[in-house]
């Protein structure tokens, strides 16, 4: 991660657990969180427990999770494509 990224990234998760947050230890890619997935495409992987029924601390949660987001990978190198996201 670069150092701008980085800076980004620091503020952020100085922001919300100053403001009482709890952060949430990133996991692995491959972690198998959610059996359903191979790895890890989003950071709502890691929260699915919370949404599933463990309870979310009082001021909330956060965390930085690093992705591999596949979505579309068929047609990444499609020069005509223009993604929506």
């Amino acid at each position: 991660m670069d150092a701008a990224l980085r800076g980004y990234v620091d503020g952020f998760l100085k922001f919300f657990t100053q403001e009482g947050y709890v952060r949430l230890p990133a996991v692995p890619l491959n972690s198998r969180v959610d059996p359903s997935v191979l790895f890890i495409g989003s950071h709502v992987s890691v929260f699915k427990p919370y949404f599933l029924g463990d309870e979310i601390p009082g001021n909330g949660i956060c965390m930085h999770q690093p992705c591999l987001r596949t979505w579309n990978a068929k047609k990444a190198f499609e020069d005509s494509l223009i993604p929506a996201w």
